[in-house]
């Protein structure tokens, strides 16, 4: 596999980025392949320039940048990932799944079906709704699309939307959600047959899928906040364990950004540390008759297991020996949660677009993104590359 480094430098890295730079620094494969890397728009090109797709970065967290272009126009963007798969929303609000490996594309039904109707926004996905407005926070591809079945979610701040299907779909169902207002959504898994939606205010939403879609959801109180109360709260996620089929984990930021963070150069980026900046990870039973009287536990340590989460579904990894044993990799590491969000950014310029939390440290490590700008279509999203599908590379 090592050989096959030099292929990976000039691939349609999975069929979908090509012409990575020929002078790609030999690494170590661990670095790059099946852990995630920061996919993001690479703004250095002049705007209006002839493309055959939109320029991007695919960025390892210990390695240099690769240049790469993804074969999508500039209408798109993508507005999810899980493995193999990018969600695009494009033209009319029209949403399509795409592999980047084969470049298979498995277009979903439109939203506009349910009532969603796009508005042409530069900085954000949204749709008018019931008189209201709804902005999209993600698509959610809970599984990867087949012949069979998969499910897609699309998490609007006031509902969620849900599309069974793979290369044929019954269309969009929105979830009853009459407990939810005045609270936002934030994120959704799907886990066990259920639908878990996350809220802006850390409380869950639970649907029985077996059930049908017109009942009422279970409620699971948002957990005890201890630690950090005195911080602004910056993002909420679940995370499926994979370790086995019941627990369910809930990850929390929160954060103060002083002024007085200590930036020590790296590669082309810097990485800044952030004492006041905190990660709150819980977990419980998800697969309890009754969630309502569920309640969620502190978590303090994932063992050789990161958490990658942002606009992704969520992944949950066990990092390789050659994470566990380097010395000189200041970023990446194990028994850590890797939060990317466009939510942060958002708020304050002065968060960090990535940042890296560990359950056993205080001290937090931020990496400024260079999609980080105004004319930003597209945020930062984890991708994972893999040579299980080399064979279908286009190779130059």
């Amino acid at each position: 596999m090592t050989s096959r480094i030099d292929v990976l430098s000039r691939a349609r890295l999975a069929g979908t980025c090509t012409v990575l730079l020929e002078t790609v620094p030999r690494i170590s494969l661990d670095m790059l392949l099946d852990l995630p890397c920061v996919l993001e728009e690479d703004l250095s090109w002049p705007i209006g320039l002839p493309q055959e797709g939109t320029r991007c970065t695919l960025m390892p967290l210990d390695a240099p940048a690769l240049h790469a272009r993804l074969m999508s126009t500039p209408a798109k963007r993508w507005v999810g990932a899980n493995g193999d798969w990018l969600a695009y929303v494009g033209d009319a609000g029209h949403i399509e799944l795409h592999n980047v490996y084969t470049t298979v594309t498995v277009p979903l039904p439109p939203i506009s079906s349910i009532g969603f109707d796009l508005v042409d926004l530069p900085d954000s996905v949204q749709f008018h709704f019931d008189q209201a407005r709804a902005k999209l926070k993600k698509i959610a591809i809970a599984d990867a699309p087949s012949k069979k079945a998969g499910y897609s979610n699309a998490v609007f701040d006031i509902s969620i939307a849900i599309a069974r299907g793979g290369f044929t779909s019954d269309g969009w169902k929105l979830l009853r959600s009459d407990l939810m207002f005045p609270f936002v959504y934030e994120d959704d898994v799907l886990h066990g047959g259920r639908i878990f939606a996350l809220t802006n205010e850390g409380s869950v939403f639970v649907w029985q899928l077996s059930y049908g879609l017109n009942l009422a959801p279970q409620k699971i109180p948002a957990p005890v906040i201890i630690d950090g109360q005195d911080l602004t709260p910056l993002s909420w996620n679940l995370v499926p364990d994979i370790n086995d089929n019941q627990t369910m984990l809930l990850v929390h930021t929160r954060g103060v950004v002083t002024g007085e963070e200590v930036e020590s150069p790296y590669l082309e980026r810097g990485l800044r540390s952030y004492g006041r900046m905190r990660c709150l990870v819980f977990q419980l039973n998800g697969m309890v008759w009754n969630l309502a009287g569920a309640h969620w536990e502190r978590k303090h340590d994932l063992g050789a297991y990161s958490l990658f989460i942002g606009m992704n579904y969520p992944l949950m990894i066990e990092m390789p020996p050659s994470v566990h044993d380097a010395q000189d990799l200041p970023f990446m590491k194990h028994g850590c949660i890797f939060s990317m969000h466009e939510r942060i950014r958002s708020w304050n310029g002065d968060f960090p677009d990535l940042c890296r939390f560990s359950l056993n440290e205080d001290l937090a490590l931020g990496v400024e993104l260079t999609s980080n700008q105004a004319r930003a279509r597209c945020p930062p999203i984890w991708l994972v590359p893999s040579m299980r599908n080399a064979e279908d590379w286009n190779v130059r």
